[in-house]
């Protein structure tokens, strides 16, 4: 059982995946518009999965994850999870407070960003 009523990350994806299911329009994503090409896409799949995780996250918890939540989902080590905040902040994809834990704000639209898988 979680601490403190926080879900566990299985059950944080599995509402996240339930809600989407039922259509609910806060968990939705809309597929590319058929006009945009290839040079529009501003992230990898990779990074576009590490942005979805956040924002899934934290509209299911009310807080961002930590970086041990991203280690556990993603099952890669410490540095790299590191290294691809840096990346995304640095693409300014995200942003964070220097000194503040999980304050990681997604900067993409939800209905740019892909479904988690």
């Amino acid at each position: 059982m979680p601490l403190c009523g926080w879900l566990s990350l299985e059950g944080v994806l599995a509402e996240y995946e339930t809600k989407r299911k039922a259509g609910d329009p806060e968990f939705m994503h809309n597929v590319a518009d058929p006009g945009s090409s290839a040079s529009d896409v501003l992230y990898t799949p990779r990074q576009g999965q590490f942005l979805a995780f956040i924002n899934a996250y934290t509209k299911l918890n009310g807080r961002p994850p930590a970086e041990a939540d991203m280690e556990r989902h993603f099952r890669v080590r410490p540095p790299t999870i590191h290294a691809m905040i840096l990346l995304l902040e640095k693409k300014k994809l995200i942003a964070r407070e220097q000194g503040v834990s999980r304050s990681m704000r997604v900067l993409v639209a939800a209905n740019q960003l892909p479904p988690l898988e």
